[in-house]
Order: structure tokens, then sequence, then C-alpha cells
């Protein structure tokens, strides 16, 4: 995978098929560009509260099988411990990310935009499998009027109100609702900070645990031994 002039991902067969050249330079006209025509299928990521979701529900699922795996061949609360610490770790760091993007789109310059259409994008370089991706129409600070593919797997319908940051040299201008994000980051450090209180406390716990002391011997009394020594040779006799 490379880029094209456009600063979009492409397929590598599509790249030689057109002779486009790597990224450099940036079309004056998103329309123009090639991949924005259709010519060659652009490769869209995955929107950040979509991965977000996805990762915190397979991090359960891993948490859960690998906690009961450690909980049977050592500790029932080691296995909690584990099956806690992994959605707890993967919540805290989705949180993070969806948190600095989010900042990312309130404190920097951004430009409104819209969903105009919601277009099918093949997601193989046969086409044979598709995902939506929403077209996002913009204007530039200039005035131009200019369009650019948003996240896959985003849920945005046409007509939705987005937020656009505009490209820099070697990035493209990419499409955000920064209240999508503020939700993904609260739940998500919600979440992050359940699973990783409780499952630290239980490392401290194990930690600082001191070891069972070992029960007192009781004291011989006096005349066992004697009762000791009648009853073995009771036993011998018989």
């Amino acid at each position: 995978m490379r880029p094209g002039r456009c600063g979009r991902p492409m397929w590598p067969r599509c790249a030689r098929r057109h002779r486009l050249p790597q990224a450099g330079r940036l079309w004056s006209n998103e329309r123009d560009c090639p991949l924005s025509s259709g010519i060659c299928p652009p490769i869209g990521s995955m929107e950040l509260t979509t991965q977000t979701q996805l990762a915190y529900f397979a991090a359960l699922l891993i948490g859960l099988a690998l906690g009961a795996l450690v909980g049977f061949f050592t500790h029932f609360t080691h296995g909690l411990t584990v099956g806690l610490l992994i959605p707890g770790l993967v919540a805290a760091h989705f949180g993070w990310r969806c948190l600095q993007e989010y900042r990312a789109f309130t404190a920097g310059p951004t430009l409104p935009g819209a969903v105009i259409e919601v277009r099918d994008v093949p997601s193989n370089e046969r086409g044979t499998i598709t995902h939506e991706v929403p077209v996002v129409r913009y204007r530039d600070s200039g005035g131009v009027e200019r369009e650019l593919l948003g996240p896959a797997a985003s849920g945005w319908q046409s007509g939705d109100r987005v937020r656009v940051m505009p490209g820099s040299a070697g990035a493209p201008a990419r499409a955000q609702q920064p209240k999508q994000l503020r939700g993904g980051a609260i739940a998500m450090m919600l979440f992050g900070t359940f699973h990783l209180s409780l499952g630290a406390w239980f490392v401290l716990d194990s930690l600082l645990a001191r070891p069972p002391s070992p029960a007192p011997v009781p004291a011989a009394k006096p005349g066992d031994g004697k009762r000791r020594r009648r009853a073995l040779r009771a036993a011998q006799a018989q």
C-alpha cells in the first residue's frame, strides 16, 4: 500500500496500473484526483470510536479466556486479576486516543463540513468486498469547495454535520465528529478506571498478603508418654 498524489492510500496493483507517483504533491482540486474519480479504490481507515468499541469487546473476550486459564492452573484470584487488567488497559489506551483526537479537533483550526452521500468502496483489490464510506464536502480557507472520504464504519448519514481538519504537507485532510470522540473518551475512561482499579487492588492484595503462620504445636501434657507406651504394648500383645 502506498499513497497517491492526493495523500490517500491505494492498492499497489492500482498504483502500478495507473503509473501514479508516490506522495509529494497534492492535487489542487480533490475532484481531479484519480482516487476521488474512482480510478483506484481508496482504503478508508475505520472510525476511531468504532475501533474503540471493537477493541474493548475483543479485550473482554480475551481477558475472560485468559483469566479462566490462569485461574484454572494457578489460583482464582490470579485469573480474575488477568481478566480485569486486559480490558482495563485496552479501554485506557483507546480512551486516551479518543481524548487526544478530540483535543486536536477542538483546539486546532477546523472547518465545518457536511456528509453529502455514503459511497460503497472496495475493501480488496478485486472489489468483491465493499464497505460504506461517507463523502464529506467542505470549503477550505480560500473558499474552494472540496470533498474528502470520511472514516469507514462511522455510521454517518447524509446530512450529518462534521468538522474537517485541513491537510498539511504530506497529510491529507480528515473529518471527525467531536461529540463522538468525547463520548468515546468518557466511556472508555470510566470502564478503564473500573477494570484497572479493581485489577490493581487484586495485584496489591496478592503482593502485600502475608503468608499464613504455621499452627502452634500443642504442648505435651504430663503422663502422655506413659499412656502412649502402654497403648503400644497392648497393641503388640494383641
